[in-house]
């Protein structure tokens, strides 16, 4: 049917007895012109006349001829002026060309005919000269017409093969597509840039089961306010569907649950050529109910698992704790034993000698053995109020409450009762920042923190071995040691050391601890609860506490508390 169509238009373009030919003449010479003109017509030609090159130009360009006769020598534009023109211009460039010339013109003519000029005829031409060059070049320009239209026949009728079969592969493709996509179990839905749908599979429709009218329309806006109805959110799931097809270049994820209780995993994506042409977008949905119950029942699990490990930890806490409580128990109960043995042995052997031989003793030796008795009755009360101060602290009864203190008159008064009370030779050295003066602590707890402390350099060191006590102001965060963060607070530094035993190595890690005393304490009196109860009213005060020791050489204990200038704490 294509090439019969293609034979007929050539035979209506082509053939002589249908169709007239229209010829061009461009000749300055009106005589010859007018002549060559009806010799043309005479022969069935149609002609048209231009006078002068450059009207001639123009003629050919606005209605083109099937050809053209042009004298070369002309004024304004020259033939080789029209043949140029004409073989510039696309409408007149394959136009048969013949020049019309002189015999004086003769050297003329190789220029022209290598310009792009058909044939040529000298003047005076003769008739039938003129009628065989006019009929040769249409002849010439026919059988190009037919080669060229069976040319094009052919590329005609190989694009239409390669269109059958790329259609066909096209089909075939999109066929394989949608097999393959109707065995996936996710839902696939596919539109192009107007949103409509040019592929969903079997699962889509299974897992929002749309009434066939909906399923069957391309309009992807329809299916999308269908859709909506059956999800829990349907304003924003349109409103997210909206969102996409506004941001082309978008990639997003979303969960849908459906009124049912089903739920959903939306992944949606542009669809882009590699140039960046956007052709559409991909649309997949997956049931993710299983998983989802899956990972429901998993934490589940794990949120018991986590509160039977937390009960576990819990309950070998109580244990460690009450094995804690048992060996402090046992610690107690072994050091009351002990350490209340003593000063009770003392009482009764004094209480018994002053009753037996209260008359053999004399005054002085009576006095002493009172002093035995009220020194022991003090060493006993001074444990039951260590007792009593070491439950209050771990019972949260002890506050910390703050008072203006001088604070070096308040340390040389302990070192004059540590002193006199110990019955000790051995000197303690006070240094004392000029500038503390005076500031707002808890003097109780300062006074029973630097009493012991004192009382321990003191026991712990030899005769002739000074204790030395240093107190200064400092602004800054103090070494915390695992204490609260002291930082932009202006806080008190007491520093005590002693050149006596020292404390062992392996004893560090264990001070503070209730009933802890070191190894190499020896027969030096204690409860081992002194410590203890410095680091509680330490911690009561929010301040710090940090040992430094080497068995044999000696100690040194710094306690950092924080504190207000007065002038500072009276305007609060």
């Amino acid at each position: 049917m294509v090439a019969d169509w293609f034979t007929s238009v050539a035979g209506r373009e082509l053939t002589t007895n249908y169709i007239m030919h229209r010829i061009l003449i461009i000749e300055d010479e009106p005589v010859i012109r007018k002549q060559m003109a009806q010799n043309l017509r005479f022969e069935g030609f149609e002609t048209l006349e231009a006078e002068n090159g450059r009207l001639g130009a123009a003629t050919a360009i606005s209605s083109p001829p099937d050809l053209i006769i042009c004298d070369i020598m002309m004024p304004d534009l020259d033939g080789f002026g029209v043949l140029q023109a004409l073989r510039d211009n696309p409408r007149t460039a394959m136009i048969p060309f013949i020049f019309l010339t002189a015999l004086v013109e003769s050297h003329d003519l190789r220029h022209g005919m290598d310009e792009g000029a058909d044939d040529y005829l000298t003047k005076p031409y003769q008739p039938a000269a003129l009628l065989g060059s006019v009929r040769r070049r249409l002849e010439k320009r026919n059988r190009q017409l037919q080669e060229n239209l069976f040319r094009a026949e052919q590329v005609v009728l190989e694009n239409i093969t390669q269109c059958t079969q790329a259609d066909d592969a096209l089909r075939w493709k999109t066929g394989f597509l949608e097999a393959q996509a109707n065995t996936l179990i996710d839902g696939i839905l596919v539109t192009d840039q107007q949103g409509r749908i040019l592929l969903q599979n079997q699962a889509l429709s299974d897992l929002f089961e749309p009434p066939l009218p909906i399923a069957e329309d391309k309009n992807h806006a329809k299916q999308v306010v269908w859709t909506s109805v059956r999800t829990k959110n349907p304003e924003e799931f349109v409103a997210r569907v909206v969102y996409f097809y506004a941001h082309p270049s978008e990639i997003g994820r979303d969960e849908i649950e459906l009124i049912n209780g089903t739920a959903l995993e939306s992944c949606t994506s542009p669809v882009i050529h590699a140039d960046g042409t956007y052709y559409g977008r991909l649309w997949t949905f997956r049931d993710i109910s299983e998983r989802k119950s899956v990972q429901a029942e998993r934490e589940n699990l794990e949120r018991k698992m986590a509160e039977h490990k937390e009960n576990e930890e819990r309950a070998c806490r109580a244990l460690v704790h009450e094995q804690e409580l048992s060996g402090i128990k046992d610690r107690f109960v072994s050091m009351v034993s002990h350490e209340f043995r003593s000063p009770l042995s003392i009482i009764s052997m004094s209480s018994e000698l002053l009753d037996g031989c209260l008359d053999e003793l004399s005054g002085a030796e009576r006095s002493e053995q009172l002093k035995e008795i009220q020194s022991a009755v003090k060493r006993m009360t001074q444990m039951l109020s260590d007792f009593l101060v070491h439950g209050n602290c771990a019972s949260g009864k002890m506050e910390c409450k703050r008072a203006r203190v001088e604070v070096e008159a308040l340390c040389r008064r302990l070192i004059s009762e540590v002193l006199r009370d110990g019955g000790s030779h051995r000197a303690i050295e006070g240094t004392f920042d000029p500038a503390v003066r005076e500031a707002f602590l808890d003097e109780k707890i300062v006074r029973h923190i630097l009493g012991n402390l004192l009382s321990n350099a003191v026991k712990y060191s030899s005769d002739g071995q000074p204790v030395k006590l240093g107190v200064k102001r400092i602004t800054g965060s103090p070494q915390a040691n695992g204490g609260p963060d002291l930082s932009a607070e202006t806080h008190l530094e007491f520093k005590v050391t002693d050149a006596g035993i020292g404390i062992p190595a392996a004893d560090m890690a264990k001070l503070g601890q209730t009933f802890h005393r070191a190894a190499n304490v020896g027969t030096r009196p204690g409860t081992g609860m002194g410590l203890a109860i410095v680091k509680q009213f330490v911690e009561l005060h929010r301040g710090t506490i940090r040992f430094e020791s080497q068995e044999g050489q000696g100690t040194t204990v710094w306690v950092e508390l924080p504190t207000a200038s007065p002038a500072l704490s009276a305007k609060n």
